[in-house]
C-alpha cells in the first residue's frame, strides 16, 4: 500500500514539477533576451502557455527533464538499499544520462559553427527556425551524439565494477563540471553574436546556451538524490552486508557468514 501511495504521489507531483520548471525556464529566457524592458510579472505571465513555441522550447523540454529524472533514479532509489556483489542494473540510468551527454555535444556543435560563421564573416544565425532546420542542427545531431555517448558511458561502467551509483556519481560529476565549461566557453562568442544580429533567438549560441541550462536544471536533481542516497546506503553497509542483507553484530569479521561476501575494502590494507 505504500509503494501504491507514493507511485500516487509522484505522478500527482510530475505534471506540477514539470510546469514549474517550464515557467522557470521561460522567465529566466525571457528575462535574459530582454532584460531591459521585461519585468519579472511578465515574465511569469502564462498568456503564452497556449501557443506553440512555449510547448517546443519550454514546456516539451520540461516534460522530458522531468521524466527521465525518475527514469535515470529509478534504479537506485528502489527498495532494498542492497547492491549485492555486482550491484542492480544501470543500464537505463545510463542510456538516460546519454541523453544529456547528447545535449551539450549538440550545443557545443552549434556554438562551434557559429563560430565558423563568424571567421568567415558571415552573418550570425544557423537558420533553426523551421522542420528542416530543426531537423538538420537539432534532431540529426541529437540523435547520433545520444547513439554514441550511450555506447561509451555503458561501456566505460562495465569497466568499472562493481556496478553501483558510485558510476552514476562520477557521470553525473563530470557532466556538471562539462556543463559549466561548456557555458564559460560559449559566453563571450555569445555576446559577440549579439552585437552582430537583430535576430538572437535563431541562432546557434542561443540554442547551445538553452541545452547547456536545461542540462544543469537537469543534473541538479539526480545529483542532490544521489548524494543523499550515497550516505544511506554507506551507514547501511556499515550495519548489514551487502551482498545478502546479513546483519553484522558487534564482531563482524572479514567475511559474511551467510554469503561469503568479504567486507573487507580492497584497498584496506
Amino acid at each position: 500500500m505504500k509503494a501504491y501511495r507514493r507511485t500516487l504521489l509522484l505522478l500527482l507531483f510530475l505534471p506540477i514539477y514539470a510546469f514549474g520548471l517550464a515557467m522557470l525556464s521561460q522567465a529566466a529566457a525571457m528575462l535574459i533576451v530582454d532584460f531591459d524592458d521585461m519585468s519579472l510579472q511578465q515574465a511569469l505571465s502564462l498568456d503564452d502557455v497556449d501557443h506553440g513555441y512555449f510547448w517546443f522550447y519550454f514546456g516539451g523540454p520540461a516534460i522530458l527533464v522531468a521524466v527521465t529524472q525518475v527514469l535515470f533514479l529509478l534504479p537506485v532509489v528502489k527498495r532494498p538499499v542492497r547492491m549485492g556483489s555486482q550491484g542492480k542494473p544501470l543500464v537505463l540510468s545510463l542510456i538516460v544520462i546519454g541523453v544529456v551527454a547528447s545535449g551539450l555535444a549538440t550545443g557545443l556543435l552549434l556554438a562551434c559553427m557559429e563560430l565558423v560563421r563568424l571567421l568567415l564573416n558571415k552573418d550570425p544565425g544557423l537558420e533553426i527556425d523551421g522542420t528542416s532546420g530543426y531537423v538538420t542542427w537539432i534532431l540529426i545531431p541529437l540523435l547520433a551524439s545520444w547513439t554514441f555517448w550511450t555506447i561509451l558511458i555503458i561501456r566505460f561502467a562495465h569497466r568499472r565494477p562493481p556496478k553501483n551509483p558510485r558510476v552514476l556519481r562520477r557521470a553525473v560529476g563530470w557532466l556538471l563540471g562539462a556543463t559549466i565549461l561548456e557555458v564559460i566557453v560559449v559566453l563571450p562568442l555569445d555576446i559577440m553574436v549579439r552585437r552582430r544580429t537583430d535576430c538572437y533567438c535563431d541562432t546557434g549560441t542561443a540554442h547551445t546556451l538553452g541545452l547547456s541550462a536545461w542540462a544543469l536544471m537537469w543534473l541538479s536533481g539526480p545529483g542532490i538524490v544521489l548524494a543523499v542516497l550515497s550516505k544511506r546506503r554507506q551507514l547501511w553497509s556499515d550495519l548489514y552486508c551487502p551482498g545478502c542483507g546479513y546483519e553484522k553484530g558487534p564482531s563482524p569479521g572479514e567475511k559474511c557468514p551467510e554469503c561469503a561476501h568479504s567486507w573487507v575494502h580492497p584497498g584496506a590494507a
